[in-house]
């Protein structure tokens, strides 16, 4: 079922808050909070947007799939240095789930332990880049490589103001500015781009971190 383009907004903008924030939360819990700011929407509704904006703004935190003790099972969002097992009081999943996919809203929070996790995003070395005459940052070919990227392969550049931040990945259809890596292997990153997201005409740092790469000011 589609959502409205205004309930689309507010659980963008949740996702990023709980993001910027190093939460630990599933996509019910996004759901409730959208509820809280007036969307009169069910969750079984908001629930694949909520996994989409999740992975379309993502950078830091990992997915993994956690089995409750009476059987349900969830996804839950949280920082590499987490153990959601740690988190389980704040887990909150729906009635039934025995499915991740397939929640439908009531509140269990009697869990045990994770399925499978998701591999922790390895982050290399940091590299700082100084921008050009015209402001523009360059992601190299090296970093774009090390994401699986070569020249003439679309690649997503989205803006995060909350946290001064551009992420760069591979492109998927609306996610993000769609750009191109040019023959030398390059991106080079618009000064309105980088302005967007509260990142100054200096030296910045990139990282390559899983499968994005992060430019911070």
């Amino acid at each position: 079922m589609s959502i409205s383009q205004a309930t689309q907004q507010v659980i963008e903008e949740v996702v990023e808050e709980q993001l910027s924030d190093e939460s630990v939360f599933t996509a019910l819990n996004i759901s409730r909070e959208v509820q809280k700011r007036g969307i009169r929407e069910r969750h079984c509704n908001m629930r694949d947007h909520i996994h989409n904006s999740i992975g379309n703004l993502n950078v830091y935190h990992v997915k993994t799939l956690v089995n409750m003790k009476d059987g349900n099972q969830v996804f839950v969002y949280h920082m590499p240095c987490d153990d959601p097992i740690d988190f389980l009081d704040n887990i909150t999943v729906g009635k039934n789930n025995s499915n991740p996919a397939s929640s439908q809203g009531s509140t269990q929070t009697s869990a045990k332990t994770p399925a499978q996790a998701a591999s922790p995003a390895s982050t290399q070395a940091s590299g700082t880049v100084s921008p050009d005459n015209r402001g523009r940052v360059c992601i190299s070919a090296s970093d774009l490589r090390s994401i699986g990227l070569e020249p003439g392969d679309k690649v997503s550049v989205s803006s995060h103001p909350s946290v001064d931040l551009v992420k760069v990945s591979s492109y998927s259809s609306g996610s993000g500015k769609l750009y191109v890596v040019d023959r030398s292997g390059n991106v080079r990153i618009a000064r309105r781009v980088l302005d967007s997201a509260g990142i100054a005409d200096a030296n910045v740092t990139v990282s390559v971190i899983g499968n994005n790469i992060a430019v911070e000011g």
